[in-house]
């Protein structure tokens, strides 16, 4: 029984191994690592003295590790990038650093997204002590019939 549990132990930090540690940075890191990949600019709003509320970067959008699943070339416009190369950079990055591949243009729109690890970021995006405490093994096993069906 203690041998199955140490094996379930060892399995579970294996798959969690799977998920990206910057999933858990805060504001703070990730407007660090916006910053050291060339964006100094973008990591808050009085870098450039902005007053329009709309156009707020990292820090003041409160853009954590869980939050970076949700930034593409639709929302940065939104947090203050505007900047069409800059976009390019850090969607790019952002897919880079959750080891999400990129999007295949020719998919039909009509298909969902069904890739395990990005709608396993994208629950681990939302708060409360549910989903703090849901593990990518555990995300796996609840929703196993779900991602089978769709990677048919």
């Amino acid at each position: 029984m203690a041998q199955l549990a140490s094996t379930r132990k060892n399995l579970e930090r294996k798959v969690q191994a799977l998920v990206p540690h910057c999933v858990t940075w805060p504001e703070q890191q990730v407007a660090c690592w916006i910053s050291d990949l060339g964006f100094p600019q973008y990591k808050v709003a009085s870098y450039f003295h902005i007053t329009d509320k709309r156009k707020l970067c990292f820090i003041d959008n409160f853009i954590n590790g869980k939050k970076l699943i949700f930034l593409d070339m639709c929302s940065l416009p939104k947090i203050g990038i505007t900047d069409y190369e800059h976009m390019k950079v850090i969607t790019k990055a952002i897919r880079k650093l959750l080891g999400i591949p990129t999007p295949d243009m020719y998919r039909s729109i009509g298909l969902p997204r069904r890739e395990a690890l990005e709608l396993y970021l994208e629950a681990k995006s939302r708060t409360g002590v549910k989903i703090d405490k849901l593990s990518f093994s555990r995300f796996l096993q609840d929703n196993a019939t779900k991602l089978r069906t769709h990677k048919e």
